[in-house]
């Protein structure tokens, strides 16, 4: 079980990376929305076919005539991905379990190796305050792999971690502690502090925003 009041203290931040162009829908809505939702608002008909495939680029779409950039999933191998499901599901399944959810890292850690892949796209970091998201998102689903990639795993013989419905879980079904955690998730609609900070590097320097301002939307 995790005990969400110990993790504030231990994980005082939970970090997200978009690009620079979806920065003011973020601001205006004041929330993060999955790549289900963006697809569902796409103008134009036919998008919502992205849901249950690999997005082996970046997707930009348009809602309401306004580009949203939906990031790609180049790490999860279509090779690797069928060896390492669990609960009867296929690859199809495992990326519309995906698209319907927000991605937050846990760790600077996690969030620099993140960055390192994007680096060249000069993205945009977002910090938010732990306490204050989760008393926002009380429903939040804690991921202890990183669900979006299939890399080998030395431990496990050089194979990818096994994934499936049960890799997401509520704080109270955890069976692991907070330095295994690694994903923070929220199914849908992530919703954001009002006063949150952003940078261009993992180690700062980080910036005071405040939500509610104006634009479109992102995702992972």
């Amino acid at each position: 079980m995790i005990d969400l009041k110990f993790l504030s203290q231990k994980r005082p931040f939970l970090y997200h990376l978009t690009s620079k162009s979806n920065l003011s829908s973020i601001l205006s809505s004041q929330s993060l929305l999955s790549a289900s939702i963006l697809l569902g608002r796409a103008d134009g008909p036919g998008v919502t076919s992205y849901l249950r495939v690999r997005r082996a680029n970046h997707l930009t779409i348009e809602i309401k005539g306004q580009p949203v950039l939906i990031r790609d999933q180049r790490p999860l191998s279509e090779k690797a991905l069928p060896k390492c499901l669990d609960d009867g599901l296929i690859p199809e399944d495992y990326y519309k379990l995906l698209n319907d959810r927000v991605f937050l890292w846990a760790t600077v850690l996690r969030l620099c190796r993140h960055h390192d892949r994007y680096r060249s796209e000069d993205p945009v970091l977002l910090r938010f305050p732990t306490a204050e998201l989760l008393r926002l998102n009380p429903d939040v689903e804690f991921s202890r792999i990183n669900s979006g990639a299939t890399r080998a795993n030395s431990y496990l013989g050089g194979i990818a971690p096994r994934r499936g419905r049960e890799t997401f879980q509520i704080a109270a079904n955890c069976a692991y502690g907070i330095s295994s955690i690694v994903e923070v998730t929220v199914r849908q609609r992530c919703i954001l502090p009002e006063r949150f900070e952003l940078a261009s590097n993992p180690e700062g320097p980080w910036n005071g925003v405040r939500a509610k301002q104006s634009g479109m939307r992102e995702s992972r």
